[in-house]
């Protein structure tokens, strides 16, 4: 008869050990926890809205003033109800100014891009901070995204602009899930017993 005292003859249990975290799901003492779909699909929104900002500034780069002219000039003919024979020069201004606008938003996009990225990657490590700090990035940048969609410009930049202003948020969302929660404070444990 084996007593739980007693040792048994045979080969050592090499097997992974488990220990639980708080949250209930397992902690690998063998290696990193395993990733909820949520924090990747996350990450991979985060990654689109960043990406779609990075197009918008491509599009302005390649396209110039000229993907504004055709607004510019609807929008003269729509305000004075014909197209002045010397308004060149008016045009010209116009295509600057907007042009210009365009720019200035396209670099803070891609900036705020850059920067959520940044932090749903340590998100996606297991740092709580980073999560919380994404939100005050995303919800800047959903400002501008919103801006740039409900403003006049190209469609191509309207319409990436709506693809970050939806993938961002929904990157958002999804790091705020249930298992991703699970997933932080177990990674966070891992950590703790190091």
């Amino acid at each position: 008869m084996n007593s739980p005292h007693m040792s048994t003859a045979g080969p050592p249990d090499n097997r992974p050990q488990h220990a639980y975290a708080p949250a209930g799901g397992p902690v690998h003492a063998s290696g990193p926890v395993p990733v909820p779909m949520t924090i990747t699909a996350g990450v991979l929104g985060i990654a689109l809205s960043a990406l779609a900002a990075v197009g918008v500034l491509v599009i302005l780069l390649i396209q110039g003033k000229e993907a504004l002219r055709p607004i510019v000039n609807d929008v003269f003919v729509q305000e004075l109800g014909f197209m002045p024979k010397d308004s060149s020069s008016l045009i010209d201004a116009t295509l600057t100014e907007g042009y210009n606008t365009l720019w200035l938003r396209a670099v803070v996009s891609v900036v705020f891009g850059i920067i959520t990225l940044a932090f749903a990657l340590w998100t996606r490590g297991g740092r709580n901070w980073a999560r919380v700090t994404l939100i005050i990035f995303v919800l800047l940048a959903s400002g501008v995204w919103v801006r740039d969609v409900t403003d006049v410009g190209p469609t191509s930049v309207l319409a990436l602009d709506a693809v970050g202003l939806v993938a961002g948020l929904v990157g958002l969302v999804l790091l705020w899930l249930p298992p991703s929660g699970r997933y932080i404070k177990e990674r966070k444990a891992l950590r703790r017993r190091r």
